[in-house]
C-alpha cells in the first residue's frame, strides 16, 4: 500500500463557534486546513439543537470515510463556556464520523500542547507561533486551526511513523527558544503514548 492509498489522518479541535480540521495530502504535500464557523440561533431547545446538528454535519462533510481522525477530547473539569452545548457537539460529530467508518483518537488538551511547545500548560499563542515554526508560517490563521494541525501531527507520527516536522523548514531554535527544545523532546514520547493507548 502506497501513503497515498493509506487511510487520510485528520486533525479536528471542536467548537461551537469555530471548529478547526486539518489534514496533510500527501499526494499535494501540503496541508489543508479549515475553520468551521458557527453563531448562536436562539436559546429555544429546538434552535440550540438545529444550531448543533448543522454545525456537526458542515464538519463531517470535511472529512472522508474510513479515515483516523485525532480529536481533541473533552475538557471534562471546564465549568464555563456552555458545557452542555459543546458536549452536545462532541456526541454528534463522533457518532456521525464512527458511522462513517472512521477511527476515532482522543488526546488530551495537555497532550497536545506537550507536543508543540513541551509543556502540557503551553498556552494557545505558543501553540501557534510553534505550529508555524514547525509546519509553514500562515498554515494556521487561529488558535483551533493551530490545535487542529498540532492533533494531526500527531497522529501522522503515531500511526504513520512520519514527523511532518521535517517537511517544514528547519527552525532556527533561536526562534522559538526552549519551547521548541522541549517540544522536540516530546515528540515520539506523546506519539508512543497515543499509538499504545488506540491499539
Amino acid at each position: 500500500m502506497t501513503m497515498s492509498d493509506q487511510p487520510r489522518i485528520y486533525g479536528l479541535d471542536l467548537s461551537l463557534t469555530g471548529t478547526g480540521v486539518a489534514t496533510f495530502s500527501p499526494e499535494m504535500q501540503s496541508w489543508l486546513v479549515y475553520t468551521v464557523s458557527s453563531k448562536p440561533g436562539g436559546l429555544k431547545v429546538e434552535q440550540r439543537a438545529a444550531r448543533l446538528h448543522d454545525l456537526a454535519k458542515r464538519i463531517v462533510k470535511l472529512i472522508a470515510s474510513n479515515s483516523t481522525v485525532v480529536i481533541e477530547a473533552p475538557a471534562y473539569s471546564s465549568r464555563t463556556g456552555l458545557v452542555h452545548e459543546r458536549g452536545g457537539l462532541y456526541w454528534l460529530v463522533t457518532v456521525l464520523l464512527a458511522a462513517r467508518g472512521c477511527r476515532l483518537v482522543e488526546v488530551a488538551p495537555t497532550a497536545r500542547a506537550k507536543y508543540i511547545t513541551g509543556s502540557g500548560r503551553g498556552d494557545k499563542k505558543t501553540v501557534k507561533r510553534n505550529v508555524g515554526l514547525f509546519y509553514g508560517e500562515g498554515i494556521a490563521r487561529n488558535d483551533n486551526e493551530a490545535d487542529a494541525v498540532a492533533l494531526c501531527a500527531i497522529g501522522w507520527r503515531a500511526f504513520r511513523g512520519e514527523p511532518l516536522e521535517k517537511r517544514a523548514v528547519t527552525v532556527s531554535l533561536s526562534q522559538a527558544a526552549e519551547s521548541v527544545r522541549k517540544a522536540r523532546a516530546a515528540m515520539s514520547e506523546i506519539a508512543d503514548w497515543v499509538k499504545k493507548r488506540n491499539r
